[in-house]
């Protein structure tokens, strides 16, 4: 694994006990509290693990790459002035479209999720961005979406 493993198993060490996959249990807590990077860590663990041929190789990089987005939405929020965070609008726009188009093969509800809350996620974000023609960031810490499961 990489380097990054110590790291991510700290991170989902108190949800091992779930009964359910850890870093996929731990992703939506480290999201909703937007560690955008150490949830897209904690899932990439995941899928890569998973690897190519799992059922839900295209959810994982899908839930990846929105992930990615607002990674790409809070350093341009922090920084938007800055060199490389002034240009991150449009690689968020492009990840957002990418989640949209890998959650599609999936049906609304898929391993307790309603996809239909990440894709409307997804298309909301976009259509903001792409409206302000990637100059003005709809992301803000306040108001920043959540992602949850349905209860068994």
């Amino acid at each position: 694994m990489s380097g990054k493993s110590g790291k991510i198993e700290a991170l989902i060490a108190k949800y091992q006990s779930f009964g359910w996959r850890a870093n996929y249990l731990c992703y939506f807590d480290l999201f909703n509290r937007q560690e955008y990077y150490d949830a897209h860590d904690v899932l990439e663990e995941l899928w890569l693990k998973d690897g190519k041929l799992s059922i839900n190789f295209a959810f994982y990089k899908g839930l990846i790459q929105c992930t990615g987005a607002f990674v790409h939405m809070q350093k341009h929020y922090a920084e938007p002035l800055h060199r490389a965070h002034s240009q991150r609008l449009r690689p968020a726009y492009r990840l957002l479209r990418l989640c949209w188009q890998n959650m599609q093969f999936y049906p609304d509800i898929h391993e307790q999720l309603d996809l239909r809350d990440v894709r409307r996620l997804c298309v909301f974000y976009g259509h903001e961005l792409q409206k302000s023609q990637y100059r003005e960031n709809p992301w803000s810490p306040i108001g920043a979406p959540q992602l949850h499961l349905l209860a068994k």
